[in-house]
């Protein structure tokens, strides 16, 4: 009789045991992003360079997932800084990014939440966790231009004879300039519809893009391509998915089907390494490279496109 509540404490003991386990367990599975400021401050400058930095964190039995620069758009950043070390107290790898960027929309530019997940042993995947960061952007810049400024002191004395025939010998003579520049440019864009286009910058980046390391490799053939892209600014490239791009470009009656073709299998491709941790070989990045290329012949050959 003695021993049945012993039995039940032992079986209480046990029970409790396995919920701590489970609960330590759980706590393992972390993935977590922060953006910040390095200096907080309550506004940045339009066009003046500032220091983000990017901490991540996810615990050390997950694949801890390549950087996107694309995540921080629409700001333009350089990677200046990255750290890495493991906590071996929490399990976790601590990861800080540190970037140079520049703002060049006015008033208030939004980070969005982190678009990526670290992955476990049998491939699933756990999204970031992580907050929007808003950031109030502030210009020397009026919004809107309120016409020429009043100066001080006296008004300028009255011109005599000579000056007089300087406001008109200088309005013909910015006129001729004007129209000597149009010229020019009308020149230069028939030269380029004719002869060499923007093609060639864009195939020398995607020539340039070893195979060393593939799965990195084929990230940059994707930015490359987004980037190609955003260079027509109707076309926020790299702020959306490889859905929302392709679908939207689809829907122009003026973008040809090869030129979306090749995108998406650029785009999947790198989707491919950075959320599931797809094995990629050498022979992947020159059939990519392949699609890249491609795709900028095929973009680029529109005359709009072109000057």
């Amino acid at each position: 009789m003695s021993g049945a509540p012993n039995s039940r404490t032992t079986v209480r003991a046990m029970l409790v045991a396995l919920v701590a386990i489970a609960t330590v367990g759980a706590a393992r599975i972390e993935v977590s992003q922060h953006v910040r400021l390095e200096r907080p401050a309550d506004a940045i400058e339009f066009g003046k360079p500032f220091t983000l930095v990017v901490e991540r964190r996810w615990s050390t039995d997950l694949r801890g997932p390549p950087w996107d620069d694309a995540q921080l758009a629409p700001l333009f950043v350089t990677e200046t800084e990255r750290a890495e070390r493991v906590d071996a107290d929490d399990d976790v790898v601590l990861q800080t990014i540190r970037f140079d960027a520049i703002a060049f929309e006015r008033d208030v530019v939004r980070i969005g939440k982190p678009r990526w997940g670290a992955t476990t042993a049998d491939g699933a995947v756990i999204p970031a966790v992580g907050a929007e960061l808003e950031l109030r952007v502030t210009s020397a810049l009026p919004a809107d231009d309120a016409g020429v400024p009043e100066l001080p002191g006296e008004p300028f004395p009255e011109p005599n004879s000579v000056s007089r025939w300087l406001v008109p010998i200088g309005v013909v003579a910015a006129a001729l300039i004007a129209w000597l520049l149009r010229s020019a440019k009308r020149t230069r864009g028939t030269e380029a519809l004719a002869g060499p286009d923007r093609r060639e910058p864009w195939r020398s980046r995607i020539d340039g893009v070893d195979d060393a390391a593939p799965e990195r490799s084929i990230e940059r053939l994707a930015r490359i391509v987004r980037e190609a892209v955003a260079s027509d600014p109707r076309w926020p490239a790299l702020e959306r998915t490889t859905e929302e791009l392709t679908t939207a470009l689809a829907a122009d009656p003026a973008i040809e089907a090869r030129a979306i073709e090749s995108l998406r299998t650029v785009l999947e491709a790198a989707d491919g390494v950075k959320f599931a941790e797809r094995a990629v070989t050498r022979p992947d990045v020159v059939a990519i490279q392949a699609a890249s290329s491609a795709f900028v012949d095929a973009w680029f050959a529109a005359p709009e496109r072109r000057a």
